[in-house]
């Protein structure tokens, strides 16, 4: 198992509505313990996955997609 970092990058000005905030909950729920953070991108969220592939298929479930929102994922390189 790895960790992997999901990005995303939307619109920092823009308000989600009321059900947007409940269904990013949700979902950061149903990734498990993650951490997550703001930087320069809108949020991230760093996440165990068995692999790219199940990293990438986790990331498809964001709810910020139907929104405009960006993910990118990428493996955490440890230092």
């Amino acid at each position: 198992m790895g960790k992997y970092v999901l990005a995303f990058r939307g619109q920092p000005d823009r308000t989600a509505a009321p059900e947007e905030e409940q269904a990013w909950g949700g979902w950061f729920g149903q990734l498990g313990r993650g951490e997550p953070g703001h930087a320069v991108l809108t949020g991230y969220v760093v996440i165990d996955a068995a692999d790219l592939d199940a990293a990438a298929a986790l990331a498809a479930g964001c709810p910020g997609l139907a929104s405009g929102v960006d993910v990118e994922v990428a493996e955490v390189i440890p230092s």
